[in-house]
């Protein structure tokens, strides 16, 4: 369970917005020329997703193949990895915009709520830092993925609230990738609890965002 914590970490949060491969496809791939774009992975309505980021995360993934059996795994797989990063990073400053938009805010005491509820399913402290440092996995990165977490939830529950997104929509979502959808995915949908639902809205929501966002890929 422990390791499970910290390799979710690592994934950032793929399940909760829905993030699939078909999305590159509609998003421009030519290079503006007013600018200098070195280093920079995508822009997002303007705003930047730097290459340093996306190798960052891709490097805590590699860390965590470590016979060669896995290494070789990783390997065949890299540029997959590097492409759902990139996607997932590009849906994350989507929420951090529109959350923006309609001024919803983590707060610094949520954030070390979630903090200490993983921090105590170690046995000690000692073992909770060495699960990170073999990670390469830091304090500050668990802090950050835990209110970009805590952001989605939110943003998918005013998707909701707002009317946004059909039930019916998110309902045929989460019957077309329940392999997505991990420890309730076998449940029908009229017995999913709210912020289960929530990650379906949130799905069809990136889907829709990716669509109406100007993205570039660089």
């Amino acid at each position: 369970m422990h390791l499970k914590i910290i390799a979710l970490c690592l994934v950032g949060i793929l399940a909760l917005t829905g993030c699939t491969s078909k999305q590159a496809s509609k998003k421009e791939t030519t290079k503006p020329k007013t600018e200098n774009l070195k280093g920079v992975a995508a822009l997002v309505n303007s705003e930047k997703v730097m290459d340093e980021e996306v190798e960052h995360q891709l490097s805590k993934i590699e860390a965590q193949h470590k016979t060669e059996e896995e290494k070789e795994v990783f390997k065949k797989q890299k540029e997959e990895f590097r492409k759902s990063i990139l996607e997932q990073l590009i849906n994350d400053v989507l929420y951090e915009q529109n959350a923006e938009k309609l001024d919803i805010k983590v707060t610094e005491a949520e954030v070390e709520a979630k903090y200490e509820e993983a921090k105590n399913q170690f046995p000690d402290e000692a073992s909770f830092n060495k699960a990170l440092e073999d990670a390469q996995f830091t304090h500050e990165e668990m802090k950050e993925f835990y209110r970009m977490n805590l952001l989605i939830e939110k943003v998918n529950l005013r998707i909701i609230e707002d009317q946004v997104v059909s039930e019916e929509d998110a309902n045929t979502y989460y019957e077309d990738n329940k392999h997505k959808f991990g420890e309730f995915m076998d449940k029908p949908w009229n017995e999913l609890a709210d912020n289960e639902k929530a990650r379906a809205f949130g799905a069809v929501w990136v889907e829709d965002e990716n669509n109406r966002a100007t993205i570039k890929i660089l």
